[in-house]
């Protein structure tokens, strides 16, 4: 209750509006135990808004304390449009991330997710490896990846076990 309170008052007092909608889990570390931590990067609007502005109203909120993100955990709703056709997933961040690479590209090269996630070339081809299950990726060559012209029906598909990894058609 606590932490759904503090995150809305942390979203009333920020200045610059959050072009998401989110909602955060504000947990202690001395309740709770030791979380999986991996370091990687989520989209870039999303970390910045996350790591300023609503870093910087907690601070002020709860003077005494700080924020450690564990940005791997926790899952976002994506709508996917392709040619008239919406898909929707609940992914991890680091697979909402992952997607988001082709926002500007039909076209991206495993290397550069690699980089942009944070994560090793063969964990970012694991990663890949779910939206190419779910038909929304090809890989055309070693590495390169495209994003499906004509998306098919998909099925719920686990990839790991923190990839809350399920699709709604």
């Amino acid at each position: 209750v606590d932490s759904k309170r503090t995150h809305a008052n942390i979203i009333n007092k920020v200045k610059q509006e959050c072009p998401f909608e989110i909602s955060t889990l504000i947990i202690s570390h001395v309740f709770w135990p030791n979380l999986r931590k991996e370091e990687v990067n989520i989209y870039k609007p999303l970390q910045d808004y996350l790591s300023g502005e609503y870093q910087t109203a907690y601070s002020e909120l709860k003077r005494s304390r700080t924020l450690e993100w564990n940005l791997n955990l926790g899952f976002v709703e994506l709508d996917l449009e392709f040619e008239g056709r919406t898909l929707s997933f609940t992914v991890s961040p680091v697979q909402a991330t992952i997607i988001l690479c082709f926002e500007k590209s039909e076209k991206c090269h495993a290397d550069t997710i690699s980089n942009t996630i944070g994560l090793s070339l063969s964990q970012t081809r694991k990663k890949l490896a779910f939206w190419v299950t779910n038909g929304v990726l090809k890989e055309t060559s070693k590495d390169m990846y495209e994003l499906e012209k004509e998306v098919k029906e998909t099925q719920q598909v686990v990839v790991e076990e923190m990839d809350s990894a399920m699709v709604k058609i």
